[in-house]
């Protein structure tokens, strides 16, 4: 359930995202773009990626639930 409430969140995190790309366009120093990235813009990755771990739990336990009902017990 949490992982699907979350998918209310995660269209605002991809706009902060891609509301400014500054970073994108810093060329080749990495260290220049990661430094380029705003605090909002973090927050937004750590969210999205907490979004896809719930959605692995999920579908790991689903997967494991699937394989128990399967052998009969």
């Amino acid at each position: 359930m949490l992982a699907q409430l979350w998918c209310l969140v995660s269209p605002g995190a991809v706009f902060l995202l891609l509301r400014d790309r500054v970073w994108l366009h810093q060329g080749r120093d990495v260290m220049v773009a990661l430094r380029a990235v705003r605090l909002e813009q973090w927050v937004a990755v750590l969210l999205l990626a907490a979004h896809g771990w719930y959605l692995w739990g999920w579908w790991s336990c689903r997967r494991k639930e699937a394989g128990q009902e399967g052998q009969g017990g």
